[in-house]
């Protein structure tokens, strides 16, 4: 089993992704037929920088409860 944090938007906003990365600090970008794709698999990435980040501006809605699991 691995943890992984994975954002996926359409081709066209591929800069949007590669700002996340910048202000983040961590994270790839893997492209899919029309879809370009954030993932960050590093376990200490999750832990010190995404997890902290949705912990201060959380997520609402269906996604939260994603987020608590």
């Amino acid at each position: 089993m691995r943890l992984t944090f994975q954002l996926t938007q359409h081709s066209r906003d591929e800069q949007l992704l590669i700002n996340v990365i910048e202000f983040l600090g961590c994270g790839k970008i893997y492209q899919d037929k029309e879809a370009h794709i954030f993932k960050v698999t590093k376990l200490l990435d999750i832990n010190e920088k995404i997890i902290p980040f949705f912990e201060k501006y959380p997520v609402l809605g269906v996604k939260y409860k994603d987020f608590i699991d």
